[in-house]
Order: C-alpha cells, then structure tokens, then sequence
C-alpha cells in the first residue's frame, strides 16, 4: 500500500509546499480503498485529494489502461481539468486523455488503439462508450472513478441515468471498482454518499467552507483644508 511520504514525495514534484487539510483527510482513505464522499471549498485541493492517490496507485500496481475514470458535469470543464490532471500524469509517467462529443476522430481512435491510464469525460459520453466498438474492452480495466460536482449530477433525471452507468462500468470491470465524489457544496451528504456507495459504506471527508481572514480597518486621515479646497478625491463631489 501507498505510504504517506509517498503521497508527500509526488506532492512536493508537483509544486505544493505541503498538503492542504482536506488532502490530508483523504489520501489516507482512497490509499486504503474507500469509496469517499470529499465535501470542501474550491481552491482547497480536492481534486488533488483524490487524484495524486489514485494515479500513484495505478503506477504502483501498474494497473492497464484504462485504470480510471474522472467524471464531469460539463465538457468545459473538462478542458478546465486536463492540464491540471495531465501535469500530474506526466510526474507519475502516465497519460491523461479527454473523451467527449466534441472528441476528434484521431482522438477517438487514439483511445481504442492507445488507450491512456485516465480518461476524462462525461456521464453521457461513458454511456456511449460502454457499448462503442474497441473500447467497451478496454474498459474492463477500470478500478478507480472519480465523480466531480456531485451537487451536479444527483438530480432526478441525471443522477439515475448517472448511478445506471456507475454500475454498468462496474459490473463490465475485471476489478472492484473504487468510487470516489468531489463537492465544493453539498444539501444532503447522506444521499450523495449513498449516490457514491449504494452499500452505504461510503466514508465522507470534509472541511469547513470558512476560511481563516487577516481583516483590518484603515481610516484616512482628512484635513478640513482639504474637505474644503476638494483635494481629496474620495470626497470631492460627483
């Protein structure tokens, strides 16, 4: 199993000084092969939290492509996503590819002939995947899925299309697949842990959205001579 320096190691190559509260939540638990719910404020390094673990797993075990899935709400979001999760492949020497309608054919035929180790794309894009020529096989694989903006994707018509696929990838995967959901905000974590593991084992990891703030007031000094002669441009009239 992975160890903390490990993690800490592969954090430090990709430029972070040291990890951030919910990282250190989290690494531990998806080491140890939990389906988890991460429940933290953007900027907080959640994405992180689930990833760096997950791709240091697949070149530890040396897992075959495609290892792991990393699922977004929006296709613009998975441009947003693909440097930061490719930077991180490429310091474990693995690849990173992004899989959606707008996909080209080279890219297409680059995931059946080539497939990369992750695989970012949509609900709607893996339904179509799980039944496409050349890939479906490929997708045997897969061990770990991530679940981005899970407030996202639990609503009636989207969640159970969603939860459909989660279990078709799972039941078509030579491997327990680990699942692991990413929120900044989130109404009911029961139902969305539930969502991530309908076995309801799912741990949730979260923090605080309050974040610590150095406030101070500053009061100018003003002179009458300047209220009068109007020189002070914050109380000149408009």
């Amino acid at each position: 199993m992975l160890t903390e320096s490990d993690l800490l190691r592969i954090l430090s190559e990709l430029g972070f000084s040291s990890p951030t509260p919910i990282q250190l939540k989290v690494f531990p638990l998806v080491a140890q092969r939990k389906n988890v719910l991460v429940v933290a404020p953007t900027g907080s390094g959640k994405t992180e939290s689930a990833v760096v673990p997950i791709m240091a797993m697949i070149r530890h075990y040396q897992a075959s492509p495609v290892a792991a899935i990393y699922i977004t709400p929006l296709r613009a979001l998975n441009r947003d996503l693909e440097s930061r999760l490719v930077k991180i492949g490429m310091t474990l020497g693995l690849r990173v590819m992004v899989r959606h309608g707008d996909s080209s054919q080279t890219q297409r035929r680059k995931l059946r002939q080539t497939p990369p180790e992750l695989v970012i794309t949509t609900p709607e894009t893996l339904n179509y995947l799980l039944v496409a020529k050349g890939v479906r096989d490929v997708l045997r694989n897969v061990r770990w899925i991530v679940i981005d903006e899970v407030q996202e994707m639990i609503d009636e018509k989207r969640g159970a299309e969603l939860a459909v696929v989660l279990e078709r990838v799972k039941r078509l995967s030579d491997w327990k697949v680990q699942v692991v959901g990413l929120s900044a905000t989130i109404g009911d974590e029961e139902a969305a842990a539930r969502f991530i593991d309908p076995l309801g084992e799912a741990v949730v990891a979260k923090v605080d959205n309050l974040r610590e703030m150095d406030l101070q007031e500053v009061i100018p000094k003003v002179t009458p001579w300047e209220i009068q002669s109007g020189t002070n441009n914050n109380l000149s009239p408009n």
